[in-house]
């Protein structure tokens, strides 16, 4: 008797559903029609570029608890939404922070108009006198400040501190608290936060690897960098990128940052599978699954890119690479 192959997920099959996007898509339009001095077109196109695989997490994580724990259905539905709204808001006041959007007044009305909206959908779902209330106030309080210093700093927070390195993923706590709050289970939330702050500390040295290009040209903070290189900021700026290049394919401190990953997603994975939340378990197995086979990809073809950047970006009066 022959089996057919264990068919194994990916990421990408954990896209938000079309019917919550449009059912957010349509209260975000309606948020958008009160501010005049908004393009809606344009805001309308922010709002769908947050809506694909990459953000799949911040859209399906508030009915994967829901379904685990027995929460109504519309109360599901509605928590996405609290999720999607609170999602656009952070996206909207990051990417001001990071020069990716212009700095307005319609821009950060828009965000706040965003929170205001969530709040708003929490408000019929959690009792007005629940501790989650103090706790909401306070993470989007360390937020706005982290926010006014210029972002999230990174720079004092090493590899293994995972419960700083976590704090710029709040919504996804506060999404976990909420579902706690409405089913009056706060025993699940200790493990519920372990479990995302594991995942999120795996997420932020993924993306600030995906950023460290980009970030060097723009002589931005890069975690990924002052990993590799100690001394980066010594370095002139020009010389950075074949540097680090060097220092993957010669250094044991790529290895390093990656194990650091696999540890942190390897714990997230074990602690969603005791949580009895088979949606979460297996999007963070996915996620684990396509990350190492994305390292081990970028490890094998690293020696070539080195040469190219020596070559085109050192010069003869480069640094000597050993």
């Amino acid at each position: 008797m022959s089996h057919r192959p264990l068919r194994l997920a990916t990421v990408s099959e954990f896209a938000p559903r079309p019917a919550d996007i449009a059912r957010a898509s349509r209260a975000f339009g309606e948020i958008v029609a009160c501010h005049p001095n908004l393009d809606p077109s344009a805001a309308l196109a922010y709002f769908d570029s947050l809506t694909g695989p990459n953000w799949a997490l911040e859209w399906n994580l508030p009915r994967w608890l829901g379904q685990a724990y027995g929460l109504a259905k519309t109360a599901q539905a509605d928590l996405v939404l609290v999720s999607a709204l609170g999602l656009t808001a952070l996206r909207l006041q990051d990417d001001m922070a990071d020069g990716d959007l212009p700095l307005s007044a319609a821009h950060h009305h828009l965000a706040q108009a965003c929170l205001v909206g969530s709040r708003a959908i929490l408000g019929w779902l959690v009792e007005g006198d629940h501790p989650f209330w103090g706790e909401l106030e306070a993470a989007l309080t360390v937020w706005q400040d982290e926010q006014a210093r210029g972002g999230f700093h990174l720079a004092d927070r090493a590899l293994g501190d995972t419960t700083q390195l976590a704090a710029a993923g709040a919504p996804l706590l506060l999404t976990a608290h909420a579902v706690t709050a409405i089913v009056g289970n706060n025993e699940l939330l200790p493990a519920m936060r372990a479990c995302l702050a594991a995942y999120l500390s795996a997420a932020v040295r993924i993306d600030q690897f995906k950023d460290w290009q980009a970030d060097v040209a723009a002589e931005r903070y890069n975690l990924f960098v002052d990993h590799m290189l100690e001394i980066w900021v010594s370095v002139p700026a020009r010389h950075r990128p074949a540097l680090v290049w060097s220092a993957i394919v010669h250094s044991r401190r790529f290895n390093e940052y990656l194990e650091s990953i696999a540890s942190q997603l390897a714990a997230a994975v074990q602690l969603a599978g005791s949580l009895s939340c088979p949606g979460l378990a297996a999007y963070l197995d996915a996620y684990r699954r396509q990350a190492m086979a994305n390292a081990r990809l970028i490890r094998t073809t690293s020696s070539a890119t080195f040469a190219s950047l020596q070559s085109r970006i050192l010069g003869p009066d480069g640094p000597i690479i050993r």
